[in-house]
């Protein structure tokens, strides 16, 4: 399954009140002000929106955006 990397974006960004411009510019998540809390939070609704497990040891590695989209995609393909 290829995702659309502008609705993930939208998708993610809506949730957190975050400017999906701003967001694709590779702005960390913690400069973006989704502190580590929210992230969880969010991996465990990409889980279920994408039926996919996130392992917890990866989350340190998804601290933006882009990586998050590529690290998704991956699980996907």
């Amino acid at each position: 399954m290829k995702l659309d990397y502008d609705e993930f974006a939208e998708f993610v960004c809506g949730k957190y009140g975050v400017s999906v411009d701003e967001a694709k510019t590779g702005c960390t998540f913690m400069e973006l002000g989704i502190d580590s809390l929210s992230i969880y939070s969010m991996v465990d609704e990409l889980e279920k929106k994408y039926s996919i497990s996130i392992d917890t040891d990866d989350i340190t590695d998804i601290y933006s955006l882009p990586r998050l989209y590529n690290y998704v995609q991956e699980k996907l393909s």
